[in-house]
Parts: C-alpha cells; sequence; structure tokens
C-alpha cells in the first residue's frame, strides 16, 4: 500500500452535496461532506468551496475538536471531492488553472 492510500484510508468521508453557484468561468465549487477519523470515531461536517481567484477554502459546520478539525482540512485538501487546484483569471480574461 502506498502512502497516498494508507492516508486516504486514514479517514472516512460521506459526500453530502456538491453544487456550483454563478456562470461561465466565474462559478464557485461547493460541496459539504461529513469525515470521520474510524480510529477516534470523531466526525464532523466541513463546507468546502472553491472561489475562483481565492482558491479552495474550508469550513466546519459541527463543532470539533480543534485537533480534528486540523487534520481534517488536511485530509481534505489531498481528497476533496471538488478541483481543488487554485483558478484565477489573467489580465486577459482567460481563466487559467494553477496545479499546486
Amino acid at each position: 500500500m502506498t502512502d497516498r492510500q494508507q492516508r486516504r484510508e486514514s479517514m472516512d468521508m460521506t459526500v453530502k452535496q456538491t453544487w456550483e453557484e454563478g456562470s461561465g468561468e466565474t462559478h464557485t465549487l461547493y460541496a459539504r461532506v461529513t469525515v470521520t477519523d474510524p480510529d477516534t470515531g470523531e466526525s464532523g461536517t466541513f463546507k468546502l468551496r472553491n472561489t475562483v481567484d481565492i482558491g479552495l477554502q474550508l469550513f466546519a459546520e459541527s463543532d470539533v475538536s480543534n485537533d480534528f478539525k486540523t487534520r481534517a482540512r488536511r485530509w481534505l485538501r489531498e481528497f476533496a471531492p471538488i478541483y481543488t487546484g487554485h483558478r484565477q483569471f489573467p489580465s486577459d480574461g482567460r481563466q487559467q488553472d494553477i496545479q499546486r
């Protein structure tokens, strides 16, 4: 098993909802997920948002410990159910995807 596979299996995720708002190239991507640590049983709901010129943002929607929130956010940055690359518009108005 690779390191990435081990990291993937360190949390469980249930995707509750994905959606887009806006139109054309400036639309914003969203997801609402529940992440659970199978070892500790800790669980929380998170909202993910990928906005043009800002990038991926993660918000805890349930009351979870700071330790779990940090671990879940780190895990979600790698295994999010929506595109996580930074999307930006250069001065000519054409969208570019920047891989991190």
